[in-house]
């Protein structure tokens, strides 16, 4: 074990740094080259709009290798490093601007991680492949991957509308405690679909910075969240007991983010006092489950 002395900023933003470059990808070594997008970085996927002001052309080409998935987001392998794999996928090839082709990749790299991907030259391009030995990779038997066919956004939120109301329809439990569990299930569920839209449209980062993140997106209309919020709440995080977060319709978007996910993490920590939110939780799923429809819907368009 390392000890480390609490006052020594110096050694503890070196490992800050360190940690930082074991995480993101650098740059291609030549910017000049065309990207191939096979994934969330292509036209119409959720990562597009971070790039395309950079974008002078495009256009659509196919790639030859073999496709993986690992946690909704597709891993590509070039027929170098699979040999027996000559499948073909839809790709964009993306030609950037001049004298913003370091911008837009730093872009890019930025939000992959080097535990996914490296940046190889393939087809005249660069290209993020798959890192060798990847674990807890599923096949991939389309042709073109898209976060639309993402079994969570297709039916996440109807499993959670049937897991809500499931309490109508078993016995199976307590009767006094089974519109609370039910409620409890849901509600976990439907942040289960939030945070997987959020990690494939900003990258692999914290709970907190996905919040940040989608209370700050330019690309989203959140007009309509103010048609859904109509009452007045506040709640005490359980790891926060200083710090209330308050619900109301003149609430910031971050502030009402925040609010569902205090209470998404009240009731994971709590225990039984959570009991008592049951009121809560239910008009949250509700609420919440209404915002990710539309949220998921407008990326859909």
């Amino acid at each position: 074990m390392v000890s480390i002395k609490i006052g020594d900023k110096c050694f503890f933003n070196k490992l800050c740094l360190q940690r930082h470059y074991l995480i993101y990808l650098q740059i291609p070594e030549n910017t000049s080259l065309p990207f191939l997008a096979y994934g969330s970085f292509k036209l119409g996927e959720l990562r597009y709009n971070l790039i395309k002001e950079y974008v002078s052309e495009f256009k659509p080409v196919e790639i030859v290798g073999l496709m993986k998935e690992k946690d909704g987001i597709p891993i590509f392998f070039t027929v170098e490093t699979k040999p027996y794999a000559w499948f073909q996928y839809k790709a964009y090839e993306i030609y950037f601007k001049k004298e913003t082709e370091k911008q837009a990749y730093q872009i890019i790299s930025e939000n992959e991680t080097n535990t996914y991907y490296n940046w190889v030259e393939f087809q005249g391009c660069n290209i993020l492949e798959g890192i060798k030995r990847m674990r807890g990779l599923i096949e991939f038997m389309d042709y073109s991957w898209t976060f639309k066919d993402d079994p969570y956004f297709l039916n996440g939120i109807k499993a959670c509308k049937q897991i809500f109301v499931s309490h109508t329809h078993t016995k199976d439990y307590y009767s006094e405690h089974s519109v609370f569990f039910s409620a409890q299930a849901a509600y976990m569920l439907l942040w289960t679909v939030i945070e997987r839209f959020c990690s494939i449209k900003y990258g692999n980062i914290s709970p907190n910075e996905k919040i940040k993140k989608l209370s700050s997106d330019q690309e989203i209309d959140w007009s309509f969240i103010y048609k859904i919020i109509l009452r007045n709440d506040s709640i005490v995080r359980s790891n926060e007991k200083n710090n209330k977060i308050n619900l109301n319709p003149s609430s910031s978007i971050k502030s009402i983010l925040n609010y569902y996910y205090g209470l998404r993490s009240n009731v994971v920590h709590r225990g039984k006092d959570v009991f008592s939110d049951i009121d809560r939780i239910t008009l949250a799923f509700e609420e919440l489950v209404e915002i990710a429809e539309k949220l998921i819907n407008q990326h859909y368009k």
